[in-house]
Order: structure tokens, then sequence, then C-alpha cells
């Protein structure tokens, strides 16, 4: 079996996947989240991130241009 490898959305640093935080992508108001599912929206699906970059994208709206990375 090969080895999983994951990547993190923000930084792109190589995760240990024991310790990834998966974020959910709501595809109507391109906002991640750290619930399972948007409650009023469509699911883009799951992404993973390192623990510091999942805090500074959740609930971060996104831009046209990228999202909004900044606390």
């Amino acid at each position: 079996m090969a080895d999983h490898r994951e990547w993190c959305q923000r930084c792109g640093e190589e995760l240990d996947p024991t310790k990834s935080v998966w974020l959910e992508l709501n595809s109507n108001t391109g906002i991640y989240h750290d619930d399972q599912f948007p409650k009023d929206g469509d699911s883009q699906g799951g992404f993973a991130f390192g623990s510091t970059c999942a805090k500074k994208v959740a609930n971060k709206v996104a831009h046209g241009d990228g999202y909004d990375w900044v606390t």
C-alpha cells in the first residue's frame, strides 16, 4: 500500500496525516468551515490544512483572486 501524503491548501507544506485539519468549503459562499457540512449551501468538499493555517482560513471569505489568508 502506498503512503498517504497530504499538503496544506494554504502554504503547500507536507502534512502529517494524523495531525492535519480538514475544513469544509461552502461552494455558495467560498468560506471554509470547521463544521462537517455547510448548513445553507453546497459542499465543495473537505480540504487539508496544517493547524496554524486552518486557524487563519476558517470562516474567512474567498476573494476573486484567492482567499483572505490574513487573520
